[in-house]
């Protein structure tokens, strides 16, 4: 039997395993590879822009300095991004490192891009309707940090949601954190935008969400931390389940067979090749 639902393949920080994260050039692959989201990571600068970006500071592996000078990790809280105004943040270079990680990254100089502006590109360069695909969005941040790498929880899901509102994105974006203060506050501002609560470990599904407050749209889980059972369980619930971040065949294989309703990936070429002619096991 054919796999009946049709598991959404998100490009994590756009493309990860081929193009340098959160950059617009990986966000473009991304939708050219034929993705059904493009997941993305924001911050806020000092100027109130919201920044694509997985870290709120530079991090020493990811970005250079202007005139591509290195500086090392004593040095990632001289900039944090919060602390720096959006024009001073552009002219470090976050594309040319290399990550060991990911051998078949390209390396280019690349900048650390404002939300409006990915979405300004994507939109203009999909062919499709812009229905068909998502935005899938985490917004970064840590209740001790309001202040610090971060303006408080009210300010920053506003600032976000002006973005996603003002670009008329909001009837195709999920929004996700692991922060649930955070969520908690998006949900009291806007009640209809689709929310994920993402968790990294083992602990029991229903005492994150106890936690949370309310029942989120998504549980985003990491992918070792689910099974076939949990994933029915909270299907019972009529919640939705993503797994993150799934790059091993056999794992994107798994997920697909516990039916989960999205994988993100580094590699979105080989999760949708293995999606497009995945057929479930017989019972």
């Amino acid at each position: 039997m054919r796999h009946l639902k049709k598991t959404q393949i998100h490009g994590h920080r756009g493309c990860r395993g081929y193009h340098p994260e959160n950059t617009i050039n990986g966000f473009l692959f991304a939708l050219e590879l034929g993705v059904d989201a493009i997941e993305m990571d924001v911050v806020i600068s000092k100027d109130h822009k919201v920044v694509v970006s997985h870290e709120p500071f530079m991090h020493h592996k990811k970005c250079l300095k202007p005139e591509f000078v290195a500086f090392s990790a004593n040095n990632h809280h001289d900039f944090i991004l919060y602390q720096m105004d959006y024009e001073i943040i552009k002219t470090f270079d976050c594309g040319t490192l290399k990550h060991p990680a990911y051998p078949k990254s390209m390396s280019y100089p690349a900048y650390k891009p404002l939300l409006s502006e990915v979405i300004a590109a994507t939109k203009s360069n999909r062919a499709e309707p812009q229905s068909k695909f998502l935005y899938n969005i985490e917004i970064k941040s840590e209740p001790r940090q309001q202040g610090i790498s971060q303006p408080d929880y009210h300010t920053y899901a506003n600032l976000v949601l002006d973005i996603i509102i003002q670009c008329q994105i909001e009837g195709h974006t999920v929004v996700q954190s692991f922060d649930k203060e955070m969520l908690s506050t998006i949900r009291k501002i806007n009640s209809n935008l689709p929310l994920a609560l993402l968790i990294e470990d083992d602990k029991d599904p229903y005492e994150h969400i106890k936690e949370l407050g309310f029942k989120p749209d998504i549980f985003s889980c990491q992918y070792q931390f689910l099974s076939e059972k949990i994933v029915a369980s909270i299907h019972q619930q009529n919640i939705a389940v993503y797994a993150f971040t799934v790059n091993n065949r056999q794992d994107i294989i798994n997920m697909l067979n516990f039916n989960v309703e999205g994988i993100i990936t580094d590699y979105p070429d080989l999760a949708l090749r293995l999606r497009d002619t995945y057929i479930k096991p017989e019972k």
